[in-house]
């Protein structure tokens, strides 16, 4: 009798801890990141600091009326998105992976990119994006120092109107959300303005 108590109290506690166990399957790149627990993350963090996400939304909407899963994400947000400070965020598909890339028009170097970790829809226009940022080795004859790989949270609301499609967001390393502006062509929209 004892020993079946030992076992369904075992039992029970497999069950509570694996229901708050999420596995975040895309198709990327599956490191540490993927198996995450309840409790919330912010900002940037190094892949080996992060092991707890939490999913959460803001008004009551069913899923139906959200964007939910990284594909469906990237079929609406897929292109460049430029601010006019000339920084851009590159959102598409590279070899069946999920990228999103950070750079500098006509500034040259290695900029962060990575791939897409997990989304979150807060309500139908605002989402967090998790990017786990690739490693960077260090060039001291390039471009210096590099970095270890870290998951970065994109923020950003859909500010679309009158026809014109943008999205506000803080640049990755940056305090301050800026508005940048959706384009298909891989070069500075706001060039000579």
């Amino acid at each position: 009798m004892k020993k079946t108590i030992i076992f369904i109290v075992f039992l029970a506690a497999v069950l509570v801890l694996s229901s708050c166990i999420t596995v975040n399957i895309n198709g990327g790149d599956q490191t540490s990141g993927a198996i995450t627990t309840a409790g919330q993350t912010t900002g940037a963090q190094t892949a080996e600091d992060v092991t707890s996400s939490e999913q959460t939304t803001g008004e009551e909407v069913t899923t139906e009326e959200l964007i939910d899963t990284i594909p469906e994400f990237f079929a609406g947000y897929s292109g460049y998105w430029t601010n006019k400070d000339g920084k851009f965020i590159f959102i598409g598909e590279d070899e069946g992976k999920y990228r999103v890339s950070f750079g500098v028009w006509n500034a040259g170097g290695p900029f962060p990119a990575g791939n897409a970790q997990s989304i979150e829809a807060k309500d139908k226009t605002s989402f967090k994006l998790r990017v786990l940022i690739d490693a960077l080795p260090d060039d001291p004859e390039w471009y210096g120092e590099g970095y270890d790989a870290y998951y970065y949270d994109l923020s950003l609301a859909d500010v679309s109107a009158d026809g014109e499609r943008k999205i506000t967001t803080k640049y990755i390393g940056e305090t301050e959300a800026s508005t940048f502006y959706y384009h298909t062509e891989p070069e500075n929209p706001f060039l000579g303005q």
